[in-house]
């Protein structure tokens, strides 16, 4: 017989299929002066993007956000003529594993699902020429949490052990190595660098956190990065290897040329 296609099917469908962005719920950017909707922001990004007090761009032009409501998924925003700063979320991401779902026959390298919660508690104002810090400020809002696909290498307490000895903070060399790792993932698995996060480990955070060196996708339920990194994390190590020690800066300290970060 015949494949027929539903009746509902036979009518535009993909004008109702957003292509931009996978997020179930977005947040609607409002002017304040006309009511009209300019952009939306899919819910992953909106606490980092639309926090009140934000300086938010739309076609090159500052918009300050004055409101943003959790009820109805709506950031209401003030057109300004000129703005001399910028505006950045401070935030810390924790991942905690769910489930290893498969482990390398070294057991070295593990996969599986994590439930990643990221709370933003504030924002700085830096002066957008100068580089200046102006101000800090802090806000609650609610933490975003998600499951999602990682693969992590729980470190042992003998190489940590071994770093402190060598006059090296820990925590300092696994928040470089995370951040190496999402340089070298591309060329490995084909995906966008905004494909895949990270936990971020610094020195003066007061959370205990298990010592850690993951990847994760930066999606709910995962996009299959993280799953194809797994089969290949050793090569992706010797070539995060090669590109720290190739670097100028000797990977002391970090640079945008090896990290794309400052450690």
């Amino acid at each position: 017989g015949a494949w027929n296609a539903h009746p509902l099917a036979r009518r535009a469908c993909h004008k109702a299929v957003n292509i931009r962005m996978i997020d179930p719920v977005t947040f609607q950017v409002k002017l304040l002066t006309t009511r009209e909707t300019i952009n939306e922001v899919p819910y992953s990004r909106a606490f980092f993007e639309l926090f009140e007090g934000a300086i938010y761009l739309h076609q090159a032009r500052p918009h300050r956000i004055v409101t943003l409501d959790l009820n109805t998924h709506e950031a209401w925003a003030h057109p300004l003529p000129r703005c001399d700063y910028i505006t950045a979320a401070r935030n810390h991401t924790d991942v905690d594993v769910v489930s290893r779902r498969e482990t390398t026959l070294d057991g070295l390298v593990s996969t599986g699902v994590v439930k990643v919660t990221r709370t933003v508690w504030g924002y700085r104002k830096v002066h957008k020429r100068t580089g200046r810090l102006l101000s800090l400020h802090e806000f609650s809002l609610p933490a975003l949490e998600f499951e999602t696909r990682a693969t992590w290498i729980d470190l042992p307490p003998e190489a940590l052990a071994e770093l402190d000895s060598l006059g090296k903070d820990h925590l300092a060399a696994i928040h470089a190595l995370n951040h190496a790792l999402l340089v070298v993932a591309p060329l490995f698995v084909l995906c966008d660098r905004s494909d895949l996060n990270t936990e971020h480990a610094y020195p003066y955070q007061r959370r205990p956190r298990p010592p850690r060196v993951i990847v994760f996708d930066a999606r709910p339920g995962g996009l299959g990065v993280a799953d194809q990194l797994f089969r290949r994390f050793h090569d992706v190590l010797r070539q995060t290897l090669s590109v720290l020690a190739s670097c100028p800066c000797r990977a002391d300290s970090g640079c945008p040329a090896c990290l794309h970060h400052q450690a």
